[in-house]
């Protein structure tokens, strides 16, 4: 049975909305991961560089001597929504701030 050109677009935005809700899962646990910063995840690396991925979305960096690509999971944040390396980063609960006139340091503790 051959589909309607309609039935074709209904499928494609339903896989675009399932999608852009996967990113926006991904960027959640990006933003409480302790392996992301400035954009890249520390924990994933590829010994070669992805050849699908453009150059705004690869880093070259070095890890124990050797050359590795990290991924820049702000442009991709569904590798973060099916990350199994996810952990939560810890938050300090005590802030420390430096007393006025002074090189000493006090601390504040949260009020909840």
């Amino acid at each position: 049975m051959r589909r309607s050109l309609r039935e074709y677009d209904d499928s494609l935005i339903d896989i675009y909305a399932s999608l852009a809700l996967i990113a926006e899962a991904g960027r959640l646990r990006m933003s409480r991961c302790k392996y992301y910063r400035d954009g890249y995840c520390y924990r994933w690396y590829w010994t070669e560089r992805p050849p699908e991925l453009d150059d705004d979305e690869v880093k070259r960096d070095k890890l124990n001597g050797r050359i590795v690509y990290r991924v820049r999971v702000e442009k991709r944040p569904v590798l973060c929504a099916v990350c199994p390396y996810f952990e939560e980063k810890i938050e300090p609960r005590i802030k420390w701030e430096p007393l006025k006139g002074s090189t000493r340091l006090a601390h504040k503790f949260p009020l909840n």
